[in-house]
């Protein structure tokens, strides 16, 4: 519970960010012998960093959860930092080498790559109607995707 209460206020109280996040290295570190806790709440933890733009935190958690996890709706961590336009999680993510980028997202048959190209498209025309939201994100994926399926 103390690693979950840590992880909830370096999300959600701005203030105490600095603080949460020393105590969560000091409470990962502190226990080694419980990776298994650490790995579920990592799983669980590690998208919602990602939408909220906490890099630091999101850096912490990679070392313990599974990357290429999807939620509910079959949205992999990559697909969250696409759709909340983390562009440095993004990159992150793309150079990591393990992230996939041929998942399927559950029931649809659709390929991360083909979900990037819908979210592309969709946040073109929210910038062209004035939303704070670039397709850079999602352009920047597309060219990292092509360049790892011409070295396959």
């Amino acid at each position: 519970m103390p690693l979950e209460h840590a992880i909830r206020i370096r999300l959600n109280h701005a203030p105490k960010r600095d603080a949460a996040l020393a105590i969560i290295s000091i409470l990962i570190n502190a226990a080694p012998y419980n990776r298994d806790y650490i790995k579920t709440r990592a799983d669980i933890f590690f998208p919602q960093a990602i939408e909220a733009g906490d890099i630091k935190l999101m850096k912490i958690l990679e070392e313990y959860c599974h990357v290429n996890n999807v939620d509910a709706e079959g949205y992999s961590p990559l697909l969250v930092a696409v759709e909340n336009n983390r562009a440095a999680i993004v990159e992150h993510l793309c150079q990591r080498g393990d992230v996939g980028l041929n998942a399927t997202l559950a029931g649809s048959g659709l390929s991360s790559l083909h979900l990037v190209r819908v979210l592309t498209v969709r946040l073109s025309i929210d910038a062209a109607n004035g939303c704070s939201r670039t397709p850079a994100v999602c352009l920047f994926v597309l060219r990292l995707a092509a360049t790892a399926l011409r070295r396959l």
